[in-house]
């Protein structure tokens, strides 16, 4: 049976790895661009820390393990825009083992109630065009197209 409770600073080093595992795969199949030690820095150990203490940030546990996470911040919305403050699911990750078993479906609710509890009733998140995957995890939970960013690398 899952468990999902707020992360520690005693789960930095889970969270860490399940980064890291996302950032390969971010790397190899989308954005070649994402540096993929980085989730080792100090600085990236700094952010984490900050969010666990600042932020919402969540872990799934199943025997123990810490099989998945989710980071979620509150930003400002530009301020051309109405609709106040916005909730950023920043970053989540359930290890590829344990996927299929409703865990990011979880994780997600419980960040949705978090959000209201705070007041914010709306939600952003971002994903690699590419990973279409995603995309449809994060339309299935209620998500919508909103923004749509277009890069080019000038040679």
């Amino acid at each position: 049976m899952v468990e999902i409770r707020k992360a520690t600073v005693e789960d930095l080093e889970n969270i860490r790895k399940l980064n890291q595992e996302l950032f390969v795969y971010e790397n190899e199949n989308f954005d070649k661009t994402i540096d993929v030690g980085s989730s080792f820095n100090e600085t990236h150990k700094k952010r984490f820390v900050d969010n666990i203490k600042d932020d919402f940030v969540i872990v799934a546990v199943e025997d123990k393990v810490i099989v998945g996470y989710l980071v979620g911040k509150i930003s400002k919305a530009e301020s051309y825009r109405n609709v106040g403050k916005i909730i950023e699911l920043d970053s989540l990750l359930v290890n590829k083992e344990f996927r299929s078993k409703k865990i990011g479906h979880k994780l997600v609710k419980e960040f949705k109630m978090w959000a209201k509890t705070q007041g914010i009733n709306r939600l952003g998140v971002t994903a690699s065009a590419g990973n279409l995957k995603t995309i449809e995890f994060y339309r299935m939970e209620g998500f919508k197209d909103y923004d749509l960013t277009l890069e080019q690398e000038i040679k």
